[in-house]
């Protein structure tokens, strides 16, 4: 099995120490060399494939930052300048040049919409589902000092918003993914979790 070797520095927040853990040899897909984590927005996928990355000793990516970077414009100038589609064309780069690199993968909460970007994690690597109660999400939402910098999809409050769009996710997440994790939980229980599977637990 080839290893993605590391190199980007985590997104979230890691500690200063933390107990390593290493990639089963029958961890899921045959070669894999990718960790995907989906879920929608406020799960926790960026903090969680930081701590994650640093754990497995893998390069962390974001595919929002990555098109953001590229683009050298926000999300929400993206989509008010070109529309949704060009927002999700820039996703679907972002996460093929992710998934060729390796390392732990955060995706946006609305990269499952695309069958091809589904079945290219499926086939790249495990994917992780962090799954969080609407109640976590929108507590999350609220505190997030960052909240606005993706664009509403609806022109509904933001707790319809979440729930709407939870329940037209849900299946996709669940289709995409190898395991799913409560992401109820604090971020470093939930690295923790994906860690002990990923080293070949099995799954709950």
């Amino acid at each position: 099995m080839t290893l993605p070797k590391p190199g980007l520095t985590p997104p979230g927040s890691v500690p200063s120490a933390f107990e390593p853990c290493s990639l089963a040899q029958d961890a899921g897909a045959s070669g894999s060399r990718a960790i995907f984590l989906v879920g929608p927005r406020c799960s926790g996928k960026s903090t969680v494939g930081g701590l994650l990355a640093a754990r497995l000793g893998f390069a962390a990516h974001d595919t929002d930052l990555m098109v953001v970077r590229k683009a050298r414009r926000s999300i929400a100038e993206i989509v008010a300048g070109e529309g949704w589609e060009a927002f999700r064309a820039l996703e679907a780069e972002a996460l093929i040049e992710a998934a060729a690199v390796g390392g732990v993968v955060a995706g946006g909460g609305g990269i499952v919409l695309a069958p091809e970007n589904r079945r290219l994690m499926r086939a790249s690597g495990l994917v992780f589902y962090l799954a969080a109660s609407l109640q976590t999400l929108y507590e999350r939402m609220s505190r997030a000092h960052n909240a606005g910098f993706r664009p509403a999809l609806r022109g509904t409050d933001a707790l319809s918003e979440m729930a709407a769009v939870l329940a037209e996710r849900e299946a996709l997440y669940l289709e995409c993914a190898h395991h799913r994790l409560n992401a109820d939980k604090p971020a470093d229980a939930v690295a923790r979790e994906a860690c002990r599977l990923i080293s070949g637990g099995s799954s709950k």
